[in-house]
């Protein structure tokens, strides 16, 4: 049998998702098992997930997903290269993947293995270019694509790493090639429907996940607005899960939601003590001071913030990423951490189907970590400098949890309390 993992985030789960599970089950047959390593409560773009990561777990396994393991916070919140090396290290540590699935723009491997090689090996001519690009004010992405433009005198690579699924595939290649992953085989699907960051909604393609949030985060949006808007989107039990949730409150619609925490921690801090979380470089910390302090905002939004933060240097993911960053109490001690080879610490199963099951049978045999299927077992490791990094990296995950929950059930100690979902029930 084989065993197919597909990193992703499911906020929400719509119809290019579903398309996807289909696809990898008419090439690599119906009787494939489908691994999802997914984001918690808090995702890559910078900040909170819609729906927890339980309600989204039920929806990836009701579509088809046999098993979902979290990809931790540390990981789940951090760039293109961060967010890929966690989703693939989890693949790798399973020890029962056989494939790594992935969509992306180009459709075709070779282009994406040729990018993915030259940044892991990085020429020095290369970095020289990179350099001088960074040092004029460019963001890391654009002074990347430029740089391998002018290494290479290929104008199709500086399109190729411009696209959004194609920098994660590039991302992707170069952890496997990282991480020595010689049992998992990377393929990809070309990427159908809208753009991954497009907010137009057209019902006539597979509206992205974008899209999708931007409807949900309308004003004086009722439970029966988004079954009518949605309907053509989502596979009916996502959407009929999003609704549910929407009606009973248990969502967040926004990364407004947010803002007072944010603003407060901003304006109750000093720069060198921010300088410490992951993203706040280079005097990012100051100048977001700076800002909340000038009164120059036009509201106390986390958004406006964003906005007025952003500089050719540091986009608005950069900087939302740092803001909630902060919050979560991340650190970029915690990415190096999260960046050695040993990592991951874990495996967070948060839910499973029969063959779901079974695979997690398997794993316990294979995995190169402890496989956690209820929170308590944390407890089970000693405070001790062996497990140090184990215990930092799910007490963070952990207090996601808790941050998220406040904005909705006001409950904490939900991953203690909440076990894995099984499906069907």
């Amino acid at each position: 049998m084989k065993v197919v993992s597909v990193i992703a985030e499911y906020n929400p789960f719509h119809n290019g998702h579903l398309h996807q599970i289909n696809q990898i089950r008419e090439r690599f047959g119906r009787d494939c098992a489908i691994i999802s390593i997914m984001s918690g409560n808090f995702v890559q773009r910078g900040g909170p997930a819609i729906l927890d990561k339980w309600t989204r777990t039920e929806t990836a396994i009701a579509s088809g997903i046999d098993l979902v393991i979290e990809s931790p916070v540390v990981y789940a919140t951090g760039s293109a290269e961060v967010f890929a090396y966690g989703g693939v290290a989890a693949a790798r540590a399973a020890g029962i993947c056989s494939h790594l699935v992935f969509g992306s723009e180009s459709g075709e491997l070779r282009p994406l293995e040729m990018i993915a090689d030259l940044l892991n090996d990085e020429p020095e001519e290369y970095r020289n270019f990179l350099k001088t690009h960074l040092d004029e004010g460019m963001s890391y992405p654009v002074a990347r694509s430029l740089a391998l433009y002018e290494f290479t005198s290929d104008p199709t690579i500086r399109d190729t790493i411009s696209s959004p699924n194609n920098i994660l595939a590039v991302e992707y290649l170069k952890a496997i090639r990282k991480l020595n992953c010689e049992n998992l085989t990377p393929f990809t699907f070309k990427r159908e429907g809208a753009e991954y960051n497009d907010d137009d909604y057209d019902p006539d393609i597979h509206p992205s996940a974008s899209a999708i949030r931007r409807i949900f985060a309308s004003d004086d949006l009722t439970s029966a607005d988004l079954m009518r808007s949605l309907h053509t989107a989502m596979p009916s039990s996502s959407l009929s899960l999003l609704t549910d949730s929407y009606r009973k409150g248990n969502c967040i619609r926004s990364t407004g939601s947010f803002s007072s925490e944010i603003i407060t921690r901003l304006l109750a801090s000093c720069g060198p003590e921010l300088s410490a979380y992951a993203g706040m470089i280079e005097g990012l910390e100051n100048r977001l001071i700076g800002l909340v302090r000038s009164g120059s905002l036009n509201g106390s939004d986390v958004e406006e913030l964003v906005r007025a933060g952003s500089t050719r240097r540091y986009p608005g993911s950069t900087v939302r990423r740092a803001l909630f960053s902060m919050l979560l109490g991340i650190t970029s001690e915690d990415r190096k951490i999260a960046s050695l080879p040993v990592a991951p610490y874990y495996l967070r199963v948060l839910g499973f189907n029969k063959k779901g099951r079974y695979l997690l049978k398997l794993m316990r045999k294979t995995a190169k970590c402890p496989v956690i299927t209820r929170c308590s077992d944390f407890r089970e490791f000693p405070a001790n400098e062996e497990n140090r990094n184990l215990l930092r990296v799910a007490s963070l995950d952990i207090a996601a949890t808790d941050i998220w929950s406040q904005k909705t059930s006001g409950q904490c100690g939900r991953d203690f309390s909440t076990p894995p979902i099984s499906f069907p029930r």
